[in-house]
């Protein structure tokens, strides 16, 4: 999923959607992510919804940590590559992105949004799902 995100002074964490179900015909699907600006792999981890800041002084816990600095200073060229082995996943084609910033509440850690981002029409690259 490509994505744009505006610049934020603020923002240590990046949220991201996208519907999907496991094909129920293959068994055993796994599904990991890959968070990249332009050419350069920023992190990776599980599709959990989220990538932060590895600075953030609030964690959500298994949230990939990733240096933030060029996703904080605005990005044009954002992309989560979605990684399928061992099966098939069916994905709606469109997903949201959006950043914001750690909180801590009164029921654990969350975030507050400070931003969304656009994001453009998914794309089947051989095993890996990119718009």
């Amino acid at each position: 999923m490509k994505f744009t995100v505006p610049a934020s002074s603020t923002a240590d964490i990046l949220s991201y959607e996208l519907d999907y179900l496991p094909n129920p015909l293959v068994s055993g699907p796994e599904l990991s992510c890959q968070l990249f600006n332009g050419d350069r792999l920023l992190g990776s981890g599980p599709c959990n919804g989220h990538f932060q800041s590895s600075t953030a002084a609030v964690r959500l816990s298994g949230t990939p940590l990733i240096d933030f600095s060029t996703i904080a200073a605005g990005t044009s060229a954002g992309r989560i590559d979605f990684n399928i082995t061992g099966g098939a996943f069916a994905f709606d084609g469109r997903g949201t992105v959006v950043i914001g910033h750690l909180i801590t509440t009164s029921t654990g850690p969350s975030y507050a949004i400070e931003a969304s981002g656009a994001t453009s029409p998914l794309e089947l690259v051989s095993p890996s799902c990119r718009s």
